[in-house]
């Protein structure tokens, strides 16, 4: 046995955000599945997404962080605008519209890496960061640009 070992356990929403909060906030990384399409292509349902706590630096536009949002639920969307004040206008990549402003005390940490079919995709390099840049800039067009590709898709299926 390599000393590693994987363990799943099912938590409910509140749960999840408290253990989520607690793990990133002792500066350990955190490992979780991922729900939803929400993300797609970028994170898809059931990727194993790493998440590293922002350690008292600030999120960028284009980062994927984890947040807490006005109802309560924990998110894992991407950062395409920053406010003055320090907060961040998220949105999910597959989404028409964002989550609105979320303070920075509720954001957790940032998306460092996914897994997919036992391949490990970084997010901190480069190229990562220009994609998650580039769609953070083209997200406001996303409630034009995503009704066209769904007729598209009708269209081909």
């Amino acid at each position: 046995m390599s000393g590693h070992f994987t363990e799943v356990i099912n938590f409910d929403g509140n749960d999840f955000a408290d253990l989520s909060r607690s793990i990133l906030k002792k500066g350990l990384p955190l490992r979780f599945k991922a729900f939803g399409s929400s993300m797609h292509p970028f994170v898809k349902h059931g990727d194993i997404v790493v998440i590293e706590p922002l350690n008292n630096k600030a999120c960028r536009i284009g980062d994927i962080v984890l947040f807490q949002d006005r109802s309560g639920r924990i998110r894992l969307h991407r950062v395409i605008r920053k406010k003055k004040d320090g907060s961040c206008i998220v949105k999910g990549d597959a989404l028409e519209f964002t989550d609105g402003t979320v303070r920075e005390e509720n954001i957790y940490g940032k998306m460092v890496s996914v897994e997919r079919n036992g391949v490990s995709i970084e997010y901190n390099s480069l190229k990562m960061r220009a994609n998650g840049l580039a769609l953070a800039l083209l997200s406001p067009l996303s409630f034009l640009i995503y009704p066209v590709i769904r007729k598209i898709k009708k269209i081909f299926q």
